[in-house]
């Protein structure tokens, strides 16, 4: 985006999970008098039925791996699980900001792809699981 004139308002298409994420107010200080227009592309909702499942799997101790791919995704998983068992559930994150999110909220970050693809995840999990020797 080039530099904003007074005399030339420009529109900024501000993308994001939902309205908290995609707000005017994190738009750059440099767009401040900018028109905005927020298109929620999509929307995080909480699943009780998948968050009981999981705390199930999590308090019987049969999960290996909990792989997260964006920062709600942790906000989830840390509704799901107490506090206590977070810290205690090895997590694999799909980049960098899923993984700082998740240290951030007490989960151990066994795997972290270096670029925030599946496939990169894919390959750093098999990489973490695989037997040495």
């Amino acid at each position: 985006m080039g530099p904003h004139h007074d005399s030339m308002p420009c529109t900024v298409m501000a993308h994001g999970c939902s309205s908290t994420c995609a707000s005017p107010s994190r738009v750059p200080a440099s767009a401040k008098r900018a028109i905005v227009d927020v298109v929620t592309i999509y929307r995080s909702v909480p699943d009780p039925d998948g968050q009981a499942h999981l705390r199930a799997l999590a308090t019987a101790g049969v999960l290996d791996l909990v792989t997260v791919a964006a920062p709600s995704a942790v906000d989830a998983l840390l509704d799901a699980v107490p506090a206590e068992m977070a810290r205690r559930l090895l997590v694999a994150c799909i980049g960098p900001v899923a993984a700082r999110a998740a240290r951030l909220a007490g989960f151990p970050v066994q795997v972290e792809a270096r670029v925030a693809t599946t496939d990169a995840l894919v390959q750093r999990i098999i990489a973490a699981l695989r037997p040495s020797g």
